[in-house]
C-alpha cells in the first residue's frame, strides 16, 4: 500500500486534492466572513492565486509528461502550499488562538501531502515544519499566558497535540 502512496500517482492525489481545498477555501472566504474587513481581502487575494495556481496543477497532472515533471517538483510545489497557507494563516490574524481562526486546519494539508508524497519521512518532516510556523502564533495577539483569556492556552495546546498526533499517525501508517 505505501508504495502507491509513494509513486508518480502521488503528483496527482496532492493536486486534486490542493485544487478541492483551495476551491473550497475560496468559498468560504466569498460567501462568508472573516472577523476583520483587511483579512477578508488579504485572503481573498491569496487565496484567488492559489485557487488558480492549485487548479493549473491539477489540469498539468493529466498529462502523462507534465505529471513526471511535477513529480520531480514535489518539493518546490510544497514549499508553495507551505508559503501559502501559513501566510494566509499569518496574514489574516488565523493564527491567533481564537475560535474564529478557520486558516489553522489547512496546514494539515501540508503534513498529508508530505506523507503522500514521500512517506514517513515527509510525515515527520512537514509535521515539524507545521509545528515550528505553528508556534509563534502563540506570540501573536492576546497572549496564551495572560491569565484572562484561559481558553487560548487551551486551544493552542489542542492543536499542538493535533499537529502531533496526525504527524505520528501519518508517519506510522506510510511506515508500513
Amino acid at each position: 500500500m505505501v508504495d502507491q502512496l509513494i509513486s508518480a500517482r502521488s503528483s496527482r492525489v496532492v493536486a486534486f486534492a490542493r485544487a478541492f481545498l483551495a476551491v473550497f477555501l475560496m468559498l468560504s472566504v466569498t460567501f462568508g466572513s472573516l472577523r476583520y474587513a483587511d483579512a477578508q481581502h488579504v485572503a481573498q487575494i491569496v487565496l484567488a492565486a492559489y485557487c488558480v495556481y492549485s487548479l493549473l496543477i491539477a489540469a498539468a497532472v493529466r498529462t502523462v509528461q507534465l505529471r513526471r515533471h511535477l513529480f520531480s517538483a514535489a518539493l518546490a510545489l510544497s514549499v508553495i502550499d507551505v508559503v501559502a497557507l501559513t501566510g494566509l494563516m499569518y496574514l489574516t490574524q488565523g493564527g491567533q488562538q481564537s475560535q474564529s481562526a478557520p486558516f489553522f486546519t489547512p496546514l494539515i494539508f501540508i503534513i498529508v501531502s508530505g506523507t503522500v508524497n514521500w512517506g514517513s519521512r515527509g510525515a515527520i518532516g512537514s509535521g515539524l515544519l507545521v509545528l515550528l510556523l505553528f508556534l509563534p502564533t502563540a506570540f501573536l495577539g492576546p497572549s496564551i499566558l495572560d491569565p484572562a483569556p484561559k481558553y487560548l492556552l487551551q486551544l493552542f495546546l489542542m492543536r499542538i497535540g493535533y499537529i502531533g498526533t496526525i504527524t505520528v499517525m501519518l508517519a506510522a501508517f506510510a511506515g508500513n
